[in-house]
């Protein structure tokens, strides 16, 4: 039985920073960054969300960073790329609890924990960098996470990677068919909201929520 062939540089995987907006009647300090804007405020939280300017094969494009709200990736199996979604809780923002909704396109041929990386390096999947950043899974949302503990920026801006790379399984198989693709987009949505009256995540991410999805 022949194996099945491996298409290689075929897709390209739009990987982008995205948000959902608050109006501006809630009743709760919020914020949310908006994809292309990348800031949305109300109130006195403000937070924003980018990451590093990257070329087709995760590499730095330029001498000097660059940072942008997304980046194009031809994937290759056993490839890994730079990605580093980072989210800023602007300078003088009230004490906010920090939320991001990773919907990962990529899981099906993301490579698995322990996977040699080129450099010789062991890759982390996803989900396990963003543990080791801070980032905890909310209980009864789907791929909501919020920051470990309160961010204070009254003094000055606090940033917070969420994850730094990605990497496709060496034996990942891409099939040439567009009505059928084997992976979608990696999205990152950030949110923010007061700290003042929660005694924890859960609770302000429920107390927003609604505002959030109008």
């Amino acid at each position: 039985m022949k194996k099945t062939k491996k298409i290689v540089a075929l897709f390209l995987a739009a990987v982008m920073l995205v948000c959902t907006t608050v109006a501006a009647t809630v009743a709760y300090l919020t914020a949310g960054t908006e994809y292309v804007k990348n800031t949305f405020t109300v109130g006195n939280v403000q937070i924003g969300l980018d990451e590093e300017l990257v070329d087709q094969y995760g590499d730095t494009s330029n001498s000097s960073p660059t940072r942008t709200n997304s980046n194009s990736y031809t994937l290759v199996p056993g490839h890994d790329y730079l990605k580093d979604p980072t989210v800023y809780v602007r300078e003088l923002s009230q004490p906010c609890w920090v939320f991001v909704k990773v919907v990962n396109g990529l899981a099906n041929v993301e490579a698995a924990d322990g996977a040699v990386k080129e450099d010789g390096a062991s890759y982390a999947p996803i989900e396990k960098q963003m543990e080791a950043n801070g980032w905890l899974p909310l209980d009864g949302e789907i791929d909501v996470y919020y920051y470990e503990e309160i961010i204070d920026a009254r003094e000055d801006e606090v940033s917070k990677v969420v994850f730094g790379e990605f990497m496709i399984d060496g034996e990942a198989v891409f099939e040439d068919d567009s009505q059928n693709p084997t992976f979608e987009d990696v999205t990152i949505d950030a949110y923010a909201v007061q700290a003042d009256g929660f005694e924890t995540a859960a609770d302000a991410w429920d107390a927003a929520e609604a505002e959030w999805e109008n």
